[in-house]
């Protein structure tokens, strides 16, 4: 990663040269600014997979992969884990010095897993046995949004910034079963991978969680072209989250007086809800971002 940041600036000062200008104005000598001027926007996105990808291409790495952008995360955890992870970035200079800016996390992952087993038939053939597919399916998705400033110093490429922002965000967590053999006055114990059940689960929700804080934060960012520029940030992040204080099942079981199977629905308390609050530093993987100014 740090043989592709050095790339960069060496690519940007072998294409361009640079001439000085007025103060916060530096202009490549087709006169192009190259920091960002008052009114300009931004967007930015997390670079450390793009730059994984492309080292691993230079070192010949076998087990190399397309870019992906961050995972969920289970709301059991901090939510708060994320804010070192793969962001998108809005930023607004009011001014060279000072900038607006938003930063939006939304993630959303299904998992499934199969489990061969066999299917119930009222007459088996022990010589060509069925199977089918008991599956699960895991879902997990969280969000946040944080809004604050930043004020910058520096009238070289090599820009330096400091700020404050604030944060909320949510996670959601749920498990659901897809039973391959139905549950009927035939079999009222279908056979599924986890043995014959009279009862069994058709859905867990572990409810939503939610979280806000505040966070400080310094870093640096280098134009390696006009407008362009990569760099990074780490920040001190105070925050709260609570979780939701019930889980809600859903399971299916055999009646033995309608001779049918019917849907029960439950909710348990979990720990009164569970809560984390703390501060601490965040973005301890030092996470790269790129910059694009219009």
């Amino acid at each position: 990663m740090i043989s592709t940041f050095a790339l960069c600036i060496g690519l940007s000062h072998a294409q361009e040269s640079t001439s000085a200008s007025t103060e916060g104005s530096i202009k490549n000598k087709k006169g192009i600014e190259v920091l960002p001027q008052a009114g300009d926007w931004s967007i930015g996105i997390a670079a450390n997979p793009f730059l994984q990808y492309a080292g691993n291409l230079m070192n010949n790495n076998s087990f190399n992969s397309a870019p992906t952008f961050g995972t969920t995360q289970s709301p059991n955890n901090n939510i708060f884990d994320n804010v070192g992870g793969n962001n998108i970035f809005v930023k607004y200079a009011q001014s060279q010095n000072m900038f607006f800016r938003a930063r939006l996390i939304a993630n959303r992952g299904n998992y499934n897993n199969s489990y061969a087993v066999n299917k119930d038939v009222l007459i088996p053939n022990a010589f060509t046995p069925e199977f089918v597919y008991d599956k699960v399916i895991y879902r997990e998705s969280n969000s946040m949004i944080g809004l604050g400033f930043e004020k910058r110093k520096g009238e070289t490429r090599l820009q330096g910034f400091y700020g404050a922002e604030v944060l909320i965000g949510s996670s959601k967590e749920s498990e659901k079963y897809e039973w391959a053999n139905p549950m009927n006055i035939d079999f009222p114990q279908p056979s599924s991978h986890w043995g014959n059940q009279n009862t069994r689960p058709l859905e867990q929700n572990y409810g939503r969680s939610f979280a806000m804080g505040a966070r400080g934060f310094i870093g640096v960012e280098y134009f390696f072209a006009p407008k362009m520029s990569i760099g990074g940030e780490i920040g001190y992040s105070l925050g709260f989250q609570t979780n939701s204080k019930s889980v809600t099942s859903t399971s299916e079981r055999f009646n033995a007086e309608t001779l049918k199977a019917e849907t029960i629905v439950t909710k348990s308390q979990r720990n009164s809800g569970l809560s984390y609050s703390g501060m601490g530093l965040d973005n301890a993987s030092s996470s790269i971002n790129l910059h694009f100014y219009f």
